[in-house]
Parts: structure tokens; sequence; C-alpha cells
């Protein structure tokens, strides 16, 4: 979540790791003046990035087989978990999958995954590119999802809504447009210190570009805002 305002008097910014990652493959971002990545975030990263490969390996070794219900009734969260087939597997005898790295990646449900090999198997072409059948298809298909996801926002046109590939070219994409025409020296964006590396970068060099303040709404105790 990214506020960008005027004039908003909060906290001065926490110590913050550079940011390194590359929003295209091969290509680094520029280091962050004066700032430095702390060895306990280093040692962090390094710890959490070996228990998921760990996990991942274990996962690849257990056999997948459907979670039962608990106490042999199905709530409705388990109704809507049952929409997920990654999520019908137990890590181990007893222990259903529970997947928390959304964040990074979300699990597709069975809707989704029969669509899109229907699609891939009688559809697939290039949308806008062409006036063939399968192109044509493709692109009603297209636009109407754009219809449905602008009326399902209450957008004024279906024009404003812009597709993209994932979260993190979204949030690039508003930033280096939106964001490099309208925010100026002195103007103030205001993040929370519980951001995703992806939405906490662009920001960064968008405030290194234009003058512009980085603040951080803390946490609570609780984990809450």
């Amino acid at each position: 979540m990214a506020l960008l305002a005027k004039g908003c008097a909060l906290g001065a910014p926490p110590a913050l790791p550079v940011a390194r990652h590359a929003s295209k493959p091969g290509k680094a971002f520029p280091e962050a003046h004066g700032r430095g990545v702390s060895t306990a975030h280093a040692a962090a990263s390094t710890v959490l990035a070996a228990g998921i490969v760990g996990k991942r390996r274990m996962a690849r070794k257990t056999a997948v087989r459907a979670a039962p219900p608990l106490n042999g009734r199905v709530t409705v969260d388990e109704g809507i978990r049952s929409d997920f087939p990654a999520l019908q597997q137990e890590v181990k005898p007893g222990v259903p999958l529970i997947y928390l790295d959304n964040a990074a990646t979300s699990q597709k449900p069975k809707q989704v995954l029969e669509e899109l090999n229907r699609f891939y198997s009688q559809d697939n072409s290039n949308v806008h590119r062409g006036m063939h059948t399968l192109s044509m298809r493709s692109t009603e298909a297209f636009e109407t999802a754009r219809q449905k996801v602008a009326k399902f926002v209450n957008a004024p046109d279906s024009h404003e809504i812009v597709f993209t590939r994932n979260a993190t070219e979204a949030i690039n994409l508003v930033a280096r447009t939106w964001g490099a025409a309208n925010i100026q020296k002195g103007d103030e964006i205001v993040l929370t210190v519980m951001e995703h590396h992806a939405n906490l970068v662009p920001w960064q060099l968008l405030a290194e570009s234009t003058g512009a303040v980085l603040r951080f709404g803390q946490l609570r105790k609780d984990g809450t805002l």
C-alpha cells in the first residue's frame, strides 16, 4: 500500500536496506545514497530463503492427497479452500498444507485452471493482432473481461482498466508514469514498515529522482497499522 500526500506529518523513515532487485532481468536498480544492507536483514533473508527452499524440497517428496475437513464438517472457509487443487495436500500425514506466500505468487482456483486449459486448447491467439477466428474470439474475451472488471470496481469507463502481468509490474507502472508526472520535491510518499520489496523499491527510486520524502507508518504490537 502506498499513499501519496502533501504535508503529511508522520515519523521519520526508519533505516531500510538498499533496493537491489531489478525490474527487468539482469538490470539492477541503483543504490540509494547513504544506505546499506544491515547484517541482521541479510541474515534474516538468508534464513528465510533457506527455509523456503527446504520446504519446497520437502513438498516434492510429499505425496499429494486431499486433507480431510475438520471435525467431518465443511465450513465456508473450507469450501473456498476446496476450490484450490494445490491446497488439497498434506505436508505430512494429518497436517494440511497452509500457504501464506500469496504476496509473491497466489495459488489458482480450479475454475481458473479449467478456463486456462480451455483457452489454450481452443482459443489460443494474440489479442488485437489478427482478424482470424481465434484472434477475434480472444480479443472479444479480453475486452469482455475488461468491461466486467470496470463494472466491478465502478470505473467510469472500461478504458481505464489496464491489465498487467502482476502487482509488481502494476506498481512500477504507476510510479514511473503517474508518479513521475505528478510527484514533486517536498511531496511525501507514505508507506508502511511491512511493505513487500516490490512496493518499496519503485517509491524509493521515485523519491530519489523527484526529491520527494518517504514516510513510514509503524505497526502496533498486535501487527495492525
